[in-house]
């Protein structure tokens, strides 16, 4: 049960940092009626506040704030990491797909 008394802040702080995200992504999405990269945005701005008080330090809640929001808005954006392999089994021809080129007619 040590490790519980070790950790037990740890543990606590990244669960309130998800729950934050995953529920403020939620209500914007739900207010916005759409579901694109900007809920995700706002869902790590969100998220990164809540670090950034937890420690104590404003700077770093505008930090991770901007940070975050910019990374899951990114993520979300380029279609949350669907990759090139999207409908496609065979990995092997991976520079076919890549270097695909258009058919001349």
């Amino acid at each position: 049960m040590g490790v519980f008394t070790r950790t037990g802040g740890s543990i606590s702080g990244y669960a309130l940092i998800g729950g934050i995200f995953a529920g403020t992504e939620s209500v914007v999405a739900n207010i916005r009626k759409t579901d694109d990269w900007i809920n995700g945005a706002c869902a790590g701005c969100a998220a990164g506040l809540v670090a950034g008080i937890r420690a104590h330090s404003f700077p770093l809640a505008l930090g991770a704030c901007l940070g975050i929001g910019t990374a899951m808005s990114v993520y979300d954006w380029t279609g949350k990491n669907k990759g090139i392999f999207v409908g496609n089994r065979d990995k092997k021809n991976w520079s076919e797909v890549l270097l695909k080129k258009e058919k001349e007619e």
